[in-house]
């Protein structure tokens, strides 16, 4: 992608709250700490992550795989397969047709042009495999009955604050399902991203299209 900018100004844009990085990266990629378990990533940090070079390994090229949907193997059998040994392996719990996971998160992304993978990859690494959190139990305190499966808006330095601001997006939105909240959120990244030109998940982390007056990232 030819950008018509520098590499020096795509990577200062990142700096500062736009890039974090866990603490036990190396200590030359951690700037100042903003946490427990969270830094500030250095510009050295920022530069390796950015480099596309670093990336392209059998597992860590899919960055850069487009999120689009492709009938030609993205399959309800293929995402069922997927999905079998996480929570989501079975029916979404009063789904008023009675779908699997699969068929929802299917149809979540067919519908929208989106890839179901990576909606389902999306929910995996957000929840987890075996999807405990407190944001899609239902019970949390205050926001009982509410789900935000893509842990959208849950933003904070504690847990408290990352439930409490993840549920209360959800609770705006009229996420009081779980199939509201696998629709909800896959909308949410459709027209925010993937169908905005962020079509992989490098360009959603580095928006080095936009420039620094209008940077959006996941």
């Amino acid at each position: 992608m030819n950008v018509n900018r520098s590499w020096d100004a795509c990577v200062t844009e990142q700096i500062g709250n736009y890039s974090w990085i866990y603490y036990n990266q190396p200590s030359e990629y951690r700037a100042g700490k903003i946490n427990s378990t969270w830094y500030y990533a250095s510009r050295a940090g920022i530069e390796y992550y950015m480099d596309p070079r670093n990336f392209l390994t059998e597992s860590n090229i899919f960055q850069f795989e487009q999120n689009t949907y492709n009938a030609s193997y993205h399959t309800v059998e293929a995402l069922q397969a997927f999905l079998n040994n996480t929570f989501m392996k079975g029916n979404v719990p009063e789904d008023p047709s009675g779908r699997t996971y699969a068929q929802v998160i299917y149809n979540s992304g067919k519908s929208r042009g989106l890839s179901p993978f990576n909606l389902a990859a999306r929910v995996i690494q957000e929840q987890g495999v075996n999807g405990t959190s407190a944001m899609i139990s239902g019970t949390y305190p205050g926001y009982e009955g509410y789900y935000n499966h893509y842990n959208i808006s849950a933003s904070g330095t504690t847990n408290t604050e990352v439930f409490r601001n993840g549920l209360s997006y959800a609770k705006g939105k009229g996420w009081n399902t779980r199939t509201k909240s696998l629709e909800g959120g896959a909308a949410f990244i459709g027209n925010g991203y993937i169908l905005q030109g962020q079509d992989t998940l490098y360009l959603q982390k580095f928006d080095i299209e936009h420039g620094s007056s209008s940077l959006h990232q996941y």
